[in-house]
C-alpha cells in the first residue's frame, strides 16, 4: 500500500510487469491523473483503491489490461465527465465506485461492458440528466446510488435495462 503519501504523479509504467500483484492502494495522496500504461503487465489486480486524490480524469488504457479487477474505487476525486472509453475491459468488476467526484456528464453506453458490475456508487456527483441508454447491458446490477447528485431529470428509457436492480 502507498497510502497517505505526497504522490502527485505516477509515471507510465509505474506497475508495468508486477504480475503477482493481487490488491493495489494508492488512497490519500494528491494524484491528478493516471497515465494510460500505468498498469500493463499487472494482470492479476483484482482491488484497486484511488480514492481521495485529485485525478481529474482518467486516460484512455488505463485499465485496458485489467480484465480481472473486481473492485476499483475512485471515490472522492475531481473526476467530471466519465467519456465512454474508461471502463471498456472491466468484464470481471462487480463493484465501482465514483462518489463524491464532480461527475457531470456520462456518455451513455460508459459501463456497457460491466455486465459482472453489482453495485455502481455515483453519490454526491454534479449529474443533472440521467440520459437514455446510460445504464445499457447492465444486467446484474443490483445497486445503483446516486443520492444528492443533483439530477433534474430521469429521461425515460435511462434505468429500462436494469432488470435485476433491489436497491435505487
Amino acid at each position: 500500500m502507498l497510502d497517505g503519501n505526497y504522490i502527485e504523479t505516477l509515471e507510465p509504467g509505474t506497475f508495468n510487469g508486477l504480475s503477482n500483484l493481487y490488491y493495489l492502494s494508492i488512497a490519500n495522496n494528491m494524484i491528478t491523473g493516471l497515465p494510460g500504461s500505468i498498469f500493463n503487465g499487472s494482470k492479476n489486480v483484482e482491488y484497486i483503491f484511488i480514492q481521495n486524490n485529485k485525478l481529474h480524469a482518467i486516460e484512455q488504457g488505463t485499465f485496458e489490461e485489467m480484465g480481472k479487477l473486481r473492485e476499483l474505487n475512485l471515490s472522492y476525486n475531481q473526476l467530471e465527465w466519465i467519456k465512454g472509453y474508461e471502463f471498456l475491459t472491466l468484464h470481471s468488476l462487480t463493484y465501482l465506485d465514483l462518489n463524491k467526484n464532480k461527475i457531470k456528464y456520462i456518455e451513455p453506453g460508459s459501463f456497457k461492458d460491466l455486465q459482472a458490475l453489482i453495485d455502481l456508487y455515483l453519490n454526491n456527483n454534479n449529474l443533472t440528466v440521467l440520459p437514455d441508454g446510460l445504464f445499457t447491458k447492465m444486467k446484474k446490477l443490483r445497486g445503483l446510488y446516486i443520492s444528492e447528485s443533483n439530477v433534474k431529470k430521469v429521461v425515460p428509457g435511462a434505468l429500462g435495462e436494469l432488470t435485476a436492480l433491489k436497491y435505487l
